[in-house]
């Protein structure tokens, strides 16, 4: 399985305390944040992945999701934890929605709509007590431009190495999690154009 949200580092100019300054980060919560993780330490049992096409959510997605962030690796049964969705500022989700489809302690949705909201230190505290982490839709490109390199993909990627929690995304938030991904930048194209010609500066993986 590919390593989740591209890796390839890049500098960024900007440091982490600049960022922090200049950051838009958008925080709304459903349930009372913990400060654990489902399982604690203990890594969960397996890794898994929900990769959703886009359209509408799918419920039993998200519950199967909350099932797997408290099947710990030693057979023991974790508490319910974070689940945390991050959106890029282009398509936020329902925190109630998620929040009533399993038992968790909380939904927290971040909004990270820039790369200096991307390295703001303050995205830590949610990452490393996530028990589940999804990504939302809309533009590839915004997630290409905005967080790759950053604070905040470096954190995604240590949980899921480390902890092997769920993660899941619909559409844009699927592409991401490719070791290659289409990004429409600097420009669009569609499927036609690309076929005729292929090295079109649009073609951007």
């Amino acid at each position: 399985m590919a390593t989740p949200i591209m890796v390839a580092v890049f500098s960024t100019g900007i440091g982490l305390v600049e960022a922090a300054n200049k950051s838009r980060l958008g925080i709304s919560r459903n349930g009372e944040l913990v400060d654990y993780l489902p399982c604690g330490t203990i890594p969960l049992s397996t890794r898994t992945a929900v990769l959703m096409g886009g359209g509408d959510d799918v419920k039993e997605a998200f519950s199967w999701m909350i099932a797997k962030m408290t099947q710990c690796g030693d057979g023991s049964t974790g508490r319910p934890g974070n689940f945390v969705v991050i959106d890029n500022g282009s398509d936020p989700p329902d925190d109630t929605y998620i929040s009533i489809v399993g038992p968790v302690a909380s939904v927290v949705t971040l909004i990270v709509p820039d790369i200096e909201t991307a390295n703001d230190p303050a995205l830590e505290l949610y990452i490393r007590n996530a028990g589940a982490i999804w990504l939302t839709g809309g533009d590839q490109g915004r997630y290409y431009n905005f967080w790759k390199g950053s604070l905040l993909e470096q954190l995604i990627s240590k949980q899921v190495r480390n902890f092997k929690i769920p993660i899941g995304g619909t559409s844009a938030g699927t592409m991401v999690l490719s070791e290659f991904a289409y990004v429409a930048d600097p420009c669009a194209i569609t499927s036609s154009k690309a076929l005729t010609d292929p090295c079109s500066q649009c073609v951007a993986l």
